[in-house]
């Protein structure tokens, strides 16, 4: 059984000096830094569960793991930023497209799976390039491109990644999704999401919320145990109260609805400042 650490043990990366700005992150840079952590954390649990079945797959992720930790850890937090991490165009394309609840599905987000996937890239590139595939890809790979579905004559006849007729004049495309939308939900059980939580980012700063996670994961990574006593000193040296509990139950609730809540803010806060810029 591994033992305790104790408090001069701890990782030397670990700098409170680099949380400094946590309390001036707005919502999309929450979003950021936080779904970039919680994919660390799936990095090794996935590893760790296909380790016995699929030691290639595990090796993998590992690799991958080792690779973006190292533009997470001993930075200063609004610097931390996994590259591609959001797709080839970016962050600020992630949420332009977020704030669509319909859009046709692209090379974009297939490359964004694959690049959060270890050994998922290998398989896309042979994926796209079979003649008899799903979709129809043009010569020019246009990776924000709709893609359109194969019919059986191998060309695609107007149906694009959520099955929607372009053919069709926009009223008919707006009633029919309207009508279809309760069934789809109920063949899929997918319900809009209620919010679990009101996002307090000025506390999460205070309370060390991104000290806690980076510990979190350098704990996972390594096999050491950090006691609670240890990890509430070495993230809020000045702590108020239950203030360590209350970080606990956070990122425990983060991590279940990923971000959810922090993304509707996110969306909302780039969409208001995009709005001058979409009325010119």
């Amino acid at each position: 059984m591994a033992k305790f650490l104790s408090f001069d043990e701890l990782p030397k990366f670990l700098d409170l000096n680099n949380y400094s700005a946590a309390s001036e992150l707005t919502s999309p840079e929450w979003y950021r830094v936080l779904t970039q952590r919680f994919y660390l954390f799936t990095l090794l649990e996935t590893g760790r569960d296909v380790e016995e079945r699929h030691p290639d797959l595990a090796s993998a992720y590992s690799a991958a793991f080792a690779r973006d930790i190292q533009n997470m850890r001993g930075i200063a937090v609004e610097k931390t930023d996994i590259p591609n991490f959001f797709g080839p165009r970016g962050y600020a394309q992630f949420l332009e497209n977020a704030t669509c609840s319909v859009r046709p599905l692209t090379l974009a987000d297939f490359y964004s799976h694959a690049i959060c996937t270890p050994g998922y890239l290998a398989e896309l590139e042979e994926w796209l390039t079979d003649p008899i595939g799903k979709f129809v890809i043009g010569t020019d790979m246009d990776v924000m491109g709709p893609l359109l579905l194969n019919g059986p004559s191998g060309t695609s006849d107007g149906h694009i990644g959520i099955h929607a007729d372009l053919n069709q004049p926009d009223n008919v495309l707006i009633h029919d999704f309207t009508v279809q939308l309760p069934k789809i939900r109920a063949a899929t059980n997918h319900y809009p999401r209620k919010s679990t939580c009101s996002p307090k980012f000025e506390s999460w700063a205070r309370y060390g919320l991104l000290p806690y996670l980076d510990l979190k994961i350098w704990e996972m990574e390594t096999g050491a145990k950090i006691s609670q006593d240890v990890m509430a000193l070495a993230i809020t040296p000045h702590r108020e109260g239950n203030s360590f509990r209350t970080t606990i139950v956070t990122a425990e609730k983060l991590k279940k609805n990923r971000c959810q809540d922090v993304l509707q803010l996110a969306i909302a806060e780039h969409a208001a400042k995009s709005a001058p810029h979409r009325d010119r």
